[in-house]
């Protein structure tokens, strides 16, 4: 099965979204939830309006980022248990953007406790050289509940944004020989999405690889008959 995660980042207004969630759920079969699944990630804003639209199988919501504390109130971010209210299932941990407001990964621990603990599931985006940061963090995380639970997303630092996309046989390389590290060092099976420029035409090899659970597009989703027809 594969998962498609959609991160609109902050690109659409809430009636942009609002279209362009009809679009997906006009062009979606529920049939399709055997062997896919939408995991679709608005800004923080559209979702408040967005989430009170069903949903069908197959279909879910995530979010773009989590608080990495659970104490309440908390002035600005986004709260383990008032996403999960929304009905949100998947979260976005460690996205390459966030270093633009000055985040990094020095509280992912706790970001990834406070989404296990709110039964989402976190996606953590890792470049290639923050891989290696991601199994120090891993390390020293206490719950092997949140271990288990958690799916990396790998996007390389040249290929974010669509500058310099990676061919499928050297992510499936890198990605086998970093899943083989997970095992041996942390005794856990780990699933991986590919994410990172990924171009129309090779959406359907992607999604057909054996070494991906998935992948994660950015201005891709936003054209819902292309990604439909990779599904098909």
């Amino acid at each position: 099965m594969s998962l498609i995660v959609l991160n609109w980042k902050d690109l659409l207004s809430v009636d942009e979204a609002k279209d362009l969630l009809n679009e997906y759920l006009a062009g979606w079969h529920e049939g399709w939830a055997n062997k896919d699944q939408l995991v679709i990630c608005p800004s923080n804003i559209a979702l408040g309006r967005l989430s009170t639209i069903p949903l069908p199988a197959g279909i879910y919501w995530g979010v773009q980022n989590l608080a990495p504390v659970m104490e309440r109130p908390l002035t600005g971010e986004n709260g383990g248990a008032e996403v999960a209210g929304l009905g949100g299932k998947f979260v976005l941990l460690n996205h390459v953007e966030r270093e633009l407001v000055g985040e990094d990964s020095d509280r992912l621990a706790d970001r990834i406790l406070n989404a296990v603990s709110n039964n989402l599931t976190p996606i953590i985006c890792a470049t290639e050289t923050q891989l290696e940061e991601i199994i120090g963090v891993l390390l020293v995380l206490s719950s092997e509940e949140a271990k288990s639970k958690l799916l990396i997303a790998f996007e390389p630092s040249t290929a974010v944004g669509g500058v310099e996309p990676w061919a499928l046989a050297r992510a499936e390389e890198l990605i086998n020989g970093w899943r083989a590290r997970f095992e041996r060092e942390l005794k856990i099976e780990v699933g991986f999405l590919y994410g990172g420029g990924i171009r129309a035409e090779d959406l359907r090899s992607f999604l057909g690889s054996e070494a991906l659970q998935g992948v994660l597009l950015g201005r891709l989703s936003l054209q819902p008959e292309l990604v439909m027809q990779a599904i098909q």
